[in-house]
């Protein structure tokens, strides 16, 4: 029962705040139309002719066929590599927010616990499954968006260009939001036991930061070991799902395409790609989210020592 209050309390509080839809969605959105417009605008049929000229001869008779085929993957990827960043950045600015509500949150949990049968996990399960709700709203909004805005740039709307396995997408939202929750759980209790509430306000954008950095590093500069950080194999899951391409470690995001089987034949030739199973990647995530909400339980009894004076100070 504690559960369900502290769910639907949450969930109302986190729907009702503006700063939620401006910066979870509408800059989301800002930056979507950007890159199908704007960055977008290289994209272009005549160049990937071009770029498969110099491979195989035009007059081939299966050219047109095959330029076709390349032409649709190549938006396809171009599409999900938008999504897959925008959906990482997304849950970052919803950890954000999780930051402050979770870090006030635990003053009155003092007193409920206190005065009542509900205890710190119930309260934080209530305030995880509306983190996780609003993360799911935000993913359905910007989805569809991807999938209109796209469309209309590369077919205007005559073909949409719809994710490959739209599960995989919204699980991998899911996780994501897990993870996102119990490292600003961390970053908050952090704050607490540290009786230091003056960085709350610069640990709070620890979430949009590192993700910013390690998934835009991924994603322009390059792959490697990076792309076993949390952040960056939520983007790849995302990318992965969105346009079901094969993950491959040593490739940047945007170059992702080339490990597809039927684009490597003819663009990856003299590549060496490491393909990995997005099974691991799965494993990883969820060693990752075990540690913070390991760190999260810890922290979670230190701050019991710590007075409210010192929390609102």
């Amino acid at each position: 029962m504690a559960i369900l209050k502290t769910y639907k309390f949450y969930l109302k509080s986190l729907i009702k705040d503006p700063y939620y839809w401006f910066w979870a969605v509408f800059f989301m959105l800002f930056w979507l139309v950007m890159g199908a417009f704007i960055y977008g605008s290289t994209v272009t049929k005549d160049s990937l002719r071009g770029d498969l000229a110099k491979i195989i001869p035009p007059s081939t008779p299966i050219f047109e066929s095959i330029l076709e085929d390349m032409w649709n993957k190549s938006i396809l990827h171009y599409t999900g590599s938008w999504y897959s960043c925008i959906a990482l950045y997304s849950l970052s600015t919803i950890a954000m927010g999780l930051v402050y509500y979770i870090y006030y949150s635990t003053i009155p949990i003092r007193y409920l616990t206190k005065y009542s049968k509900a205890s710190p996990i119930r309260f934080y399960m209530g305030l995880t499954l509306a983190s996780l709700t609003t993360s799911l709203i935000a993913a359905g909004i910007l989805v569809a968006s991807t999938i209109i805005i796209y469309s209309y740039k590369f077919h205007e709307l005559n073909k949409f260009i719809l994710p490959r396995n739209p599960l995989g997408v919204f699980t991998v939202t899911i996780t994501g939001g897990v993870f996102k929750f119990f490292f600003s759980t961390t970053l908050a209790l952090l704050v607490v036991a540290m009786r230091k509430p003056r960085l709350l306000g610069m640990l709070s954008f620890v979430p949009f930061i590192l993700s910013y950095a390690f998934g835009m590093y991924g994603l322009m500069a390059g792959g490697g070991l990076v792309h076993l950080s949390p952040f960056n194999i939520i983007l790849l899951l995302a990318f992965h799902y969105y346009t079901e391409s094969p993950i491959a470690l040593n490739l940047r995001v945007v170059e992702m395409w080339r490990a597809d089987p039927e684009v490597e034949k003819w663009f990856s030739k003299d590549l060496t790609i490491q393909l990995v199973d997005p099974a691991i990647l799965w494993i990883i995530l969820s060693l990752w989210i075990l540690i913070t909400a390991g760190i999260s339980l810890i922290l979670l009894r230190v701050q019991k020592g710590v007075s409210v004076e010192e929390i609102i100070s």
